[in-house]
């Protein structure tokens, strides 16, 4: 039997992060994946759209400069473009973790057993590993497809599928407006493809935390991408046709596309035998604290698992988890000066704030949406009249940012920011309302930055 301090299991996004700022702190640390490393992080979801992503916006700059015959000749071949820089990442990743001598690595299928014990088997051998704490940092398991006619038959593309393939389709149907179905339409829009988004709500309703005027913004800049939009509008029947796909609509229209891709929920999945150890969870993941710690006190619960019952951003969680920390009793043969990052990704400076007890959030398209405390909206809903607006613009960037406040005591409610303004300014929101500056206090910190009423 083995023995090690720390456990991580899982090595996506959440458990490099964990793995990494406790190797980094010279613990003694073990990690465990049943699959290769990086997880659907690197290989499915986060990083190949990421990827796809920025060549779709340098292509779309391209397109635009070419006259239309050449324009409608341009191919992609999306295979190749993410097959090589994930294959250069997971180099890069693995590079880093050898850098640590006290972190180790074993893969596997994991699972609970008695005690403080976990069991890893791959290809029938079996191991056991005896730890102090065990940090889960698996993703959701299972995945339930929506209850439309035909869809369990008809070939579609979803959010582990979408970025994969060797071709790019010349039509797209998108069932649903959500965040991320946004971010497919306009990655694909840039590629010249036909995106339709089927929507059953207003367009007044859709992105609920999102404010009104980053909504009309994002809408705006689709349409001029040639995306289609049809709202209060229910797709009632898909299936196959000739290779493509027909969809019909709660009037019995139909429409044919060459690719269909729906945003599937994923809910957690038990693999770990959770029931051996008392751990409690739900299809929402494993039930934990604001910090992560789970009703067992030597486990914790980080990322997409973890149905916690605080609002601590995961990366805060990981953060204060590392801290809390004894230092290891002997670290000479660890350099504890090197700082090494694996995941490469703008979430890693909100580690550097406050607990985020707020709603924040970034749509990634190529002109950029974000929203960050109340919406004008909400903040009327909780302040009434007291609720105002100033929109600041800057000269020598595309984009805004609007600022939501209390008239009656200056203070900050919301911040909403859009294109070049909202990848500069994303993070100074952020950081103003963790920080309760007035609404006088940030824009003093804008018109430093060149924005002006």
């Amino acid at each position: 039997m083995l023995f090690h301090k720390y456990i991580v299991l899982g090595s996506g996004k959440t458990g490099l992060e964990t793995v990494i700022q406790l190797a980094q702190k010279g613990h003694d640390v073990l990690l465990v994946e049943e699959n290769d490393i990086g997880g659907s992080y690197l290989f499915s979801n986060d990083l190949p759209k990421e990827f796809i992503g920025k060549q779709a916006n340098s292509i779309h700059t391209l397109r635009k400069r070419l006259p239309m015959e050449i324009q409608k000749s341009l191919t992609i071949d999306i295979e190749k473009i993410v097959s090589s820089r994930i294959k250069n990442r997971y180099q890069k990743i693995q590079n880093q973790l050898k850098k640590y001598p006290n972190l180790n690595i074993i893969q596997g299928h994991a699972s609970f057993g008695a005690g403080n014990i976990i069991e890893v088997v791959k290809n029938e051998e079996r191991v056991l590993v005896a730890f102090e704490q065990c940090i889960v940092c698996v993703g959701l398991g299972q995945m339930e497809i929506p209850n439309i006619t035909g869809l369990n038959k008809t070939p579609f593309k979803y959010q582990h599928s979408a970025f994969y393939g060797d071709n790019v389709p010349g039509s797209l149907c998108i069932i649903g407006c959500h965040q991320s179905n946004l971010e497919v339409a306009d990655i694909y829009s840039s590629l010249g493809v036909r995106v339709t988004i089927f929507e059953q709500k207003p367009p007044e309703e859709i992105l609920e935390n999102h404010d009104t005027t980053t909504i009309n913004y994002l809408l705006q800049n689709l349409l001029r991408k040639g995306v289609e939009f049809f709202f209060e509008a229910k797709v009632t029947k898909v299936e196959e046709k000739d290779k493509n796909v027909a969809v019909t609509d709660h009037e019995n229209t139909v429409y044919n596309f060459s690719t269909l891709y729906i945003n599937v929920k994923e809910y957690f999945k038990d693999s770990l035998k959770l029931t051996n150890i008392g751990l409690k969870f739900s299809h929402n993941g494993i039930y934990t604290s604001s910090a992560g710690l789970t009703n067992q006190k030597s486990i914790y619960a980080f990322g997409a698992c973890s149905s916690s019952f605080g609002i601590n951003s995961t990366v805060s969680q990981i953060m204060q988890y590392v801290e809390r920390q004894e230092p290891p009793k002997t670290n000479n043969d660890v350099d504890l000066s090197r700082t090494v990052t694996v995941v490469e990704n703008s979430s890693k400076k909100l580690a550097d704030l406050a607990n985020l007890n707020f709603w924040h959030s970034k749509i990634n398209l190529e002109k950029p949406v974000c929203t960050v405390g109340l919406s004008f909206k909400e903040a009327i809903g909780k302040h009434g009249s007291y609720s105002k607006f100033v929109i600041l613009l800057n000269d020598d960037i595309e984009g805004f940012v609007k600022l939501i406040y209390n008239d009656q005591n200056n203070e900050l409610l919301g911040f909403a920011a859009v294109g070049e303004c909202c990848n500069q300014t994303y993070f100074l929101g952020i950081d103003a309302i963790d920080k309760k500056l007035s609404i006088t206090e940030l824009k003093s910190l804008l018109v430093a930055l060149n924005f002006n009423n």
